[in-house]
């Protein structure tokens, strides 16, 4: 139980040794960006009157000549209306990432207005952002031996706390492993008892996590429900629920593991689609 109790003390509380220097950075850039914007949007309003000015003038002469100078204006400010957001956020990612992670833009989940501060919080994290992809991968390791199978695409997601979308994702992840498990002990003569104990473990688990993060029931209930396949597993993988020639409960590796693994890392699952998981990244 203590392992539990130190899991959901990790629960959406990322180590971020670098927040600081870095939230002096993503203020430096902002500010920048703010003052070009609005050298752009000065730009873009002369090119206009220019055009504007430009066109009376070929309206007045009335011979039908447009000439370079309109054709030179049109293209100046299509250049300047042109925005390329990700061209701009890239120069900070490069300054504030690790070589190897430049081309991965992990930003590019969340909207378009979070994305500066997504940026922000990954680099901030790194070994932390690593940590909860490599426990992802052993996750879905782990459920391709129960055959549930997830795709391998990771990408990040910056939640507010607006957000409502927040499904709990343990109870479909974990359906296989708690189906052969609930089989195992069905078979068997202390099934009662081991249901039983474990309900209680979950029930446990539940009332610690919600002391901690109450306002997230997502993810109360999928730390809970994980708690409880857990016990499950190992309950089954005491006993003798391998028969002669099958391969058991024992011989898979338990979900919940690398489940746990990524919850401890302060970062958790925002969804799962055939492509891959997307995680969320605490505000």
């Amino acid at each position: 139980m203590h392992a539990w109790f130190e899991l959901i003390d990790s629960v959406l509380r990322p180590r971020r040794p670098d927040l600081e220097r870095l939230m002096h950075e993503r203020e430096t850039y902002v500010a920048a960006r703010r003052k070009k914007a609005e050298r752009t949007t000065r730009a873009v309003k002369d090119c206009e009157r220019s055009i504007e000015t430009l066109r009376a003038q070929l309206f007045a002469a009335n011979d039908g000549f447009v000439g370079a100078r309109m054709t030179e204006l049109e293209r100046t400010w299509r250049t300047l209306s042109r925005v390329d957001p990700d061209g701009e956020l890239m120069d900070l990612w490069a300054q504030i990432v690790p070589a190897s992670w430049i081309d991965q833009k992990r930003w590019r989940g969340s909207s378009p207005a979070a994305r500066v501060g997504a940026a922000t919080l990954l680099a901030a994290d790194v070994a932390g952002v690593e940590a909860a992809e490599s426990a992802v991968r052993a996750l879905g390791d782990a459920l391709a031996a129960w055959g549930t199978p997830l795709g391998s695409r990771i990408q990040w997601r910056l939640l507010d706390e607006e957000t409502q979308d927040r499904p709990d994702h343990a109870e479909a992840l974990l359906a296989a492993p708690l189906h052969a498990a609930s089989e195992a002990l069905a078979a068997s003569d202390v099934e009662e008892i081991v249901v039983g104990r474990a309900r209680r473990f979950q029930d446990e688990v539940r009332e610690a996590a919600r002391s901690r993060i109450g306002g997230r029931p997502d993810l109360v209930r999928s730390i809970a429900h994980a708690a409880f396949v857990d016990y499950l597993l190992h309950a089954v993988a005491r006993g003798s629920d391998a028969r002669r020639g099958e391969r058991g409960i024992a011989d898979r590796p338990n979900p919940v593991a690398p489940l746990g693994a990524l919850w401890a890392t302060g970062y958790a699952i925002a969804a799962v689609d055939s492509s891959g998981v997307t995680l969320e990244i605490p505000a």
